[in-house]
C-alpha cells in the first residue's frame, strides 16, 4: 500500500486501491484481515490510523519497511498527472487464527506483478486452498 502525496494542492492521503475494498468491506460490516506493510513515519501512521477507524484489522504485523511507500502525484495545469513512486517493498505473511478461514483473497498492485514482491503476494493464496470451512 502507498500513501499518496499529491503536490497541488498539498495533501497527503492514504489511497490503495485493495485498502478501499478492505475499507468498503468492513462499512458493509464483513470482518476483514488486511496485510499490508508501512513504516512507523507520519505516511504509515495516517494508514494505520485511517484502517483503524474504520475497524480493518491487520492480517500480519504491518510495520515492517524504514519508510512508507508513497506516491507524489503532480497535477499539471492541464489537469494531467505524473506520478513519482517511492518504493521499500515487502509484507510478514498473514497471521491469521486457525479458526480464521478466508472467504475472499484479494491481491494486486505492482508488487503483485513483479519481482521481488510477485512470489510473496501469491504464497498466501496457494497456502490457503487447502483450508476449508
Amino acid at each position: 500500500m502507498w500513501c499518496v502525496v499529491a503536490t497541488v494542492p498539498s495533501a497527503t492521503t492514504p489511497v490503495a486501491v485493495l485498502q478501499n475494498t478492505a475499507v468498503a468491506l468492513a462499512r458493509l460490516g464483513r470482518p476483514v484481515r488486511f496485510v499490508t506493510a508501512y513504516a512507523d513515519d507520519e505516511h504509515g501512521r495516517l494508514l494505520a490510523a485511517h484502517l483503524g477507524d474504520n475497524a480493518v484489522t491487520p492480517g500480519s504485523d504491518p510495520f515492517v519497511l524504514e519508510r512508507t511507500a508513497t506516491a507524489t502525484a503532480t497535477l499539471a495545469e492541464s489537469g494531467a498527472a505524473t506520478y513519482e513512486f517511492d518504493i521499500d517493498w515487502r509484507f510478514n505473511l498473514p497471521d491469521l487464527p486457525d479458526d480464521v478461514v478466508p472467504v475472499v483473497v484479494v491481491f494486486g498492485s505492482i508488487a503483485a506483478a513483479i519481482e521481488p514482491g510477485a512470489p510473496l503476494v501469491a504464497a498466501p493464496g496457494r497456502a490457503g486452498t487447502g483450508r476449508r470451512r
